[in-house]
């Protein structure tokens, strides 16, 4: 791992938009090197400015307020409307209500588009722990909390240790 670099887009990220025909958001991920100012290795190119660091933070994100409408809303309420506003809008087909039959297809649906929309934002994991999924999509022994930073294990001398799965 690159010391200038935390965090890396995972393997399962790069197969997650590879499945999601016309998404552009799969573009924003730099596994190739398309831009030249960074090393292809999985960074992502949402924020950028890690140069010259003009890039201010985000403070409230419009689709993220869809996405909650939607999840609030659920599929009998209309949510179906919210969530495919965010994906026409990224370049993908509406959902029909026969793509999303029941709210567990629901659920998924809305969880793979706070994915795709909110990658490299830190609410992945909060996402799983708040829908109870975290052991189904990331294995066995993954507590529903944040890892601890390397650089904070590297500096405990061997006194701290990694939460588990990490």
């Amino acid at each position: 791992m690159r010391s200038d670099v935390q965090f890396l887009a995972s393997e399962s990220l790069k197969t997650f938009f590879e499945s999601r025909t016309n998404d552009f958001r799969a573009n924003l991920v730099d596994y190739v090197n398309v831009d030249v100012s960074i090393e292809p290795d999985g960074r992502t190119e949402k924020y950028r400015g890690e140069t010259t660091r003009d890039n201010a933070a985000y403070i409230l994100r419009l689709a993220e307020m869809y996405l909650i409408r939607a999840e609030a809303l659920g599929l009998a309420g209309g949510g179906l409307t919210d969530l495919n506003l965010i994906r026409e809008n990224r370049g993908m087909a509406p959902l029909l209500a026969t793509d999303v039959p029941d709210i567990t297809a629901f659920a998924q649906a809305i969880a793979d588009e706070r994915r795709a929309e909110l990658n490299f934002e830190s609410s992945r994991l909060f996402d799983l722990a708040r829908t109870q999924t975290v052991e189904s999509v990331l294995g066995t022994g993954v507590n529903p909390i944040m890892p601890i930073p390397q650089n904070d294990i590297t500096l405990g001398q061997g006194i701290i240790k990694q939460n588990p799965g990490y």
